[in-house]
C-alpha cells in the first residue's frame, strides 16, 4: 500500500493530530489490510474527506478485524451502513417496481428485513441456535458471541451468515430459484470448509465446529421435514419454501 495512504489515514483529510482509538492498536499487518481492500475496491479515496469518521464508526472494528475474505469485509460495511443493493433501496431510486421481499413475500425488503427480520431468515438464526441480539444492521458491533458458537472468530462466523444469506437472496431474485433452507445451510456448510483456509493453523478447529453446526441443522432440518414441502414457520406465506 502506498505510503501516502498511511499518512492520510493517521491525519485525517484535514491534516489534524492523529487521534487515538481501535486504530493505533492494530497490528500494521491489520491496518494494511484494511488500506488494501480499500484502495482495491477503489473506494479509499471517495472516503478520503470522511475518513477519521470511518475508523471512528463503531461498526468499523467488527467489519474489518475478521479473517473474513477481503470482498465479504467491504460487503459487511455496506451492510452496516444499509447501502447494499436492496429492494428498497432500488425502489427508492426508482430502479425497480417495488421493493416487496422476493423471499418471504410479506415486507419490503430493506437490510434490517433481509439479515434479522424476515421469515425466512428467522427460520435460519432459529435453526443453527442463535437469535442475533441486534434489531438493526447499525448495531452489528454489538453482535455479541453465543454458546452455540466459539467465540473465536465469532465475527468472522457472523459475516459468512450474513454473506450466504446475500448470496441465497441473490439465486431467489436473479435465478428465480425457490428458497430453500437446505441449500442455504449447504452453502454456509461450504463456505465453512472454504474460509478455513484463512485461519491460521491453529485456529482451523473452529471452522469444524462451525461445519458441525449447519451439519447438524440439516440433518434436524430433513429429519422433521423429510420431504420437500413448508415449514410451519411459512405458514402466513402464499406459497412452500422447499426444504
Amino acid at each position: 500500500v502506498p505510503a501516502h495512504l498511511y499518512q492520510l489515514i493517521q491525519r485525517g483529510s484535514t491534516g489534524s493530530k492523529p487521534q487515538t482509538h481501535f486504530w493505533d492498536q492494530w497490528q500494521p499487518l491489520q491496518r494494511n489490510r484494511v488500506l488494501w481492500v480499500l484502495w482495491r475496491q477503489n473506494i479509499f479515496f471517495s472516503y478520503n474527506a470522511t475518513m477519521p469518521t470511518l475508523l471512528s464508526d463503531p461498526n468499523c472494528g467488527f467489519v474489518w478485524d475478521n479473517s473474513a475474505p477481503h470482498k465479504v469485509q467491504f460487503f459487511a460495511w455496506l451492510l452496516a451502513k444499509d447501502r447494499l443493493p436492496t429492494s428498497k433501496n432500488l425502489h427508492t431510486k426508482t430502479i425497480i417496481p417495488s421493493a416487496q421481499c422476493k423471499v418471504c413475500l410479506l415486507r419490503d425488503e430493506d437490510a434490517n428485513h433481509l439479515f434479522l427480520h424476515c421469515p425466512f431468515t428467522s427460520s435460519f438464526w432459529n435453526l443453527i441456535g442463535i437469535a442475533p441480539n441486534v434489531t438493526d444492521v447499525s448495531q452489528l458491533h454489538v453482535l455479541a458471541p453465543t454458546t452455540a458458537v466459539p467465540s473465536k472468530h465469532f465475527k468472522t462466523f457472523y459475516l459468512l451468515c450474513f454473506w450466504s444469506i446475500w448470496n441465497h437472496r441473490h439465486e431467489v431474485v436473479f435465478r428465480n430459484l425457490q428458497p430453500s433452507l437446505s441449500r442455504l445451510l449447504n452453502r454456509c456448510r461450504e463456505e465453512s470448509s472454504l474460509w478455513a483456509e484463512r485461519l491460521k493453523r491453529p485456529d482451523r478447529l473452529v471452522s469444524t465446529a462451525w461445519t458441525t453446526i449447519f451439519t447438524t441443522s440439516l440433518s434436524f432440518l430433513h429429519l422433521q421435514w423429510p420431504a420437500a414441502g413448508s415449514c410451519p414457520c411459512f405458514k402466513l406465506v402464499t406459497y412452500n419454501f422447499p426444504l
